[in-house]
């Protein structure tokens, strides 16, 4: 099972780098196919790849200190999505500092603001398709856990309706244990 956590967890990273490269490459394509360029001057590309590199670790870094490299099952759609709006807001923050610091004159607003918002957006449908994907396979029985519920009072029961109104925790109770 550990094994398979692991493996997991790489392909939710594979995920995340060809989606925030495919926002990078998305946000240079919509400036650049609709701008006039010289066509003697070199690709402003080169310019971009290192900035692009240092944003998409900066917010794998943020990304896996949510812990969203994890399926946490408690974890709801929208609990997820705000995890991940604040990894992509202060990846994008640290981007902007680093830009200004270092008077780094070429970044474009425009790539900026559309990488973020596509980052954003894309990041997030990622996140709840994955959501309802682990919630599925987890009321179909996949990684379950038994439940043994210490006592037999109205207590109890209440926590077993709270379980049973809940299927994607993946609990399932197996019985009570009582002193009577």
């Amino acid at each position: 099972m550990f094994r398979d956590k692991k493996r997991i967890h790489f392909i939710y990273l594979l995920i995340d780098i060809f989606l925030i490269g495919f926002c990078f490459y998305l946000s240079y394509r919509l400036k650049f196919n609709f701008t006039l360029i010289n066509p003697q001057s070199p690709s402003p590309l080169q310019n971009y790849r290192s900035l692009f590199i240092f944003w998409g670790v900066i917010l794998i870094l943020f990304l896996n200190n949510y812990r969203l490299y994890s399926t946490d099952r408690s974890l709801t759609i929208p609990l997820e999505i705000l995890q991940v709006s604040k990894a992509v807001f202060v990846s994008s923050i640290v981007l902007a500092v680093v830009i200004f610091g270092l008077k780094i004159a070429f970044m474009s607003r425009f790539i900026f603001i559309v990488a973020s918002l596509s980052l954003l957006v894309t990041l997030s449908f990622w996140r709840a398709v994955k959501r309802i994907l682990v919630r599925h396979r987890i009321t179909q029985g996949y990684y379950n856990f038994n439940v043994l519920i210490i006592g037999a009072g109205k207590a109890a029961l209440e926590l077993v309706d709270e379980i049973e109104e809940n299927p994607y925790l993946g609990l399932k109770v197996v019985g009570f244990l009582d002193d009577y």
